[in-house]
Parts: C-alpha cells; structure tokens; sequence
C-alpha cells in the first residue's frame, strides 16, 4: 500500500519514502504494458477496426485535465479517510494516469493502418535505393575495398538505427509519463503552498480575534 500511496498521490500528499528509493523495475514495467497494449491496439485496428474509446483523444485530454486539477484537491484529505474511501482515492489516481495512456494510444493508433504488400514493396525499394544504391557505387569505385567498406558501414548503421529504435521503445513511455508527473507535482505544490498558507492565515485571523 506504501507503494501505490507514493507513486499515485506524491511527495506532498504521502507520507512514505517512495521519491527516495529507485523504481527501475517500475519503469520498465511501464514502458512495457505501453508497447504491448499499443501492439495489440494496432493489430485489432488493421484485422477488425479502431475502436470507439480510441478515436477520442480530445475526450481523454478533456477529462485528465480536469483529473489533474482535482487531484491535489482529494489527495489533501488521503490520511483523514477511511481505509474504503482511501481505495477510492487509490482508483482515482489509477484512471487518471489510464486517461494519460489512452490520450496517447488514442492519438497513434489510428494513424498505424498498414497493408503487409505496400510495405514489404516500400521497404525493398528504400533498400534497394539506399543501401542497394551505396554499396554498388562504392564496388564500382573501390572495388574489394568498397566492398568492404559498404558492409562495415552499413553493419555500423545498422547497429546504431537498432539500438536508437531500442532505446526510443524503452524511453518514450517513460519519459511520456514522467513529463506528465512533473506537470502534476507542480500543480500540487501550488495547490500545498496556497493551502498552507490559507491555513496560516486563518489560524491569525482566529488569534486576532481571540486576542
């Protein structure tokens, strides 16, 4: 519970260590359930149509906007709860960041229609007009040599475009999501410093009167 109470409500509204402690596993769990829903999403998008709830991103934008702004608000009163309305506040948190995930998938799933024929075509003559094209000049020229060269170049760029695309797969949710949470936490704090202050200025007006 310690946990759920650290990553959803935040440092200002928990009471446990979380922000201390490293969450690797967490952030690759993240990326993760990202990629395989997307995944899944894309293959039902092209095999039996997009659906509803991922032709609406305004939607989801509208009503994580409005889950950001009332976050703060309920997160405040998290430890005067009971334990049944402190899950409901756990629930609360859960959907907003679903919200965020279906913002995302919402916008890149149907831009992702794809026919196997117009791009098995399309990559084998990028191929053919790229990598084809390159090492051909550089036999034609060179010879063995650019022989040689073609293939350790194109195996250096190979190797750099896989582990770019590697990283972009492992990088972007996360980031994704940490950018959101950055936006949410400096929302609470505007939220926590004008509460605090709002209490300190009733407890001197209530001195003041009591004086």
């Amino acid at each position: 519970m310690d946990y759920l109470e650290g990553s959803l409500l935040g440092p200002f509204w928990s009471d446990t260590d979380y922000e201390t402690r490293s969450h690797h596993g967490r952030a690759i769990l993240i990326s993760l359930s990202f990629w395989l829903v997307l995944a899944w999403a894309v293959w039902q998008f092209n095999t039996d149509g997009v659906s509803l709830w991922l032709t609406i991103p305004q939607f989801w934008l509208q009503l994580l906007i409005l889950l950001t702004i009332l976050s703060p608000l309920v997160s405040m009163f998290y430890y005067r709860l009971p334990f049944i309305l402190r899950l409901t506040v756990i629930v609360f948190q859960v959907i907003k960041y679903l919200c965020l995930l279906m913002m995302a998938w919402s916008w890149i799933v149907p831009h992702m229609a794809f026919s196997s024929q117009l791009t098995l075509s399309y990559l084998v003559n990028w191929l053919n007009n790229t990598v084809g094209a390159f090492v051909e000049r550089n036999t034609e020229v060179n010879q063995v040599f650019g022989l040689v060269f073609s293939a350790a170049w194109v195996f250096v760029v190979s190797v750099l475009l896989f582990a770019a695309i590697i990283a972009v797969i492992i990088f972007a949710p996360i980031l994704y999501v940490k950018l959101y949470s950055a936006l949410q936490r400096l929302w609470d704090w505007v939220v926590y410093r004008t509460s605090g202050w709002l209490r300190h200025y009733l407890q001197v007006s209530q001195r003041q009167r009591h004086a």
